[in-house]
């Protein structure tokens, strides 16, 4: 990221196969601050206290950054990862936005298709993987290297365990989750050789009762720290509940859990989108 920042707009995005075939960014004809409009599209809202909070918070200061409006900036919430995304993105394209960012992993095919209608608008889509061989130099990827702040988070976690059992919540069996998990326990092993940890997986990115059950059912098997990667603060206010400790993600969850909450792994995602739009 600071080499794209100091080389400028021509520098391609995470996962962007611009510089190898179609139109670079550099070679786009630049929209002006005052004519830009920015669309998001999220699988849940800013009520989450997690994921689509912190990223909205960083599309916010992304906008304060660059000066813009609240009138350009245009959010798509609650959008499932079905069909009612393609829908979303085809709004957002219609309403005259020139870049657009799909937040959720299940939008990316989505993304895929609709992009390939409107070549003149940027299409940026986090924690996918497809938009260096997808063949569409208006599509790019961002996401970032988050299971280093997961190692250190479980570090925290294996310091603070009592009964040497961690549980974690998990939403789904992707690379970006398990890479976090094993991180976070490898952060737990290096200072305490004697814990172990229990993974759960929720099925499903954002779901508070699904995620609170979870945390529930691994406290019940004896974790005293549990850690998430999942959407809501649903698992840090079950640890609160239950007296146990827990790791956040995301944002920062002490104000759902004061007494539970140890730290948590949490995005900067304005980095990205400042960058992002500037190129725009």
């Amino acid at each position: 990221m600071v080499a794209g920042l100091m080389t400028g707009c021509s520098a391609p995005a995470a996962g962007d196969n611009s510089s190898s075939e179609g139109t670079s960014q550099a070679e786009l004809a630049p929209v002006s601050k005052d004519e830009i409009k920015v669309g998001f599209v999220y699988i849940s809202d800013s009520s989450d206290m997690g994921y689509t909070y912190n990223h909205d918070r960083g599309t916010n200061d992304m906008a304060e950054r660059l000066g813009l409006s609240s009138g350009q900036i245009i959010n798509k919430y609650n959008t499932p990862e079905s069909a009612e995304c393609e829908t979303a993105l085809r709004e957002l394209a219609e309403e005259g936005c020139q870049i657009i960012f799909a937040t959720s992993f299940g939008f990316e095919d989505y993304v895929i298709k609709v992009a390939a209608d409107y070549p003149d608008i940027q299409f940026c889509h986090a924690t996918g993987y497809k938009a260096a061989t997808c063949g569409l130099s208006n599509v790019h990827n961002y996401f970032g290297e988050i299971y280093q702040a997961r190692y250190l988070s479980g570090i925290a976690a294996g310091l603070k365990t009592e009964t040497n059992k961690l549980g974690y919540v998990a939403a789904v069996p992707y690379a970006e989750v398990i890479s976090g998990y094993d991180a976070f326990y490898l952060g737990a092993k290096s200072v305490n050789p004697d814990v172990e940890m229990v993974v759960m997986y929720t099925g499903s990115w954002n779901d508070p009762v699904k995620e609170e059950q979870t945390a529930q059912a691994l406290i019940a098997q004896g974790c005293d720290v549990i850690g998430q990667h999942c959407d809501s603060t649903a698992p840090a206010t079950a640890a609160e509940k239950a007296g146990v400790f827990h790791v956040g993600y995301n944002s920062d969850m002490r104000d759902a859990a004061p007494n539970a909450s140890l730290t948590s792994a949490v995005w900067d995602w304005s980095q990205y989108l400042t960058y992002a739009v500037e190129c725009v």
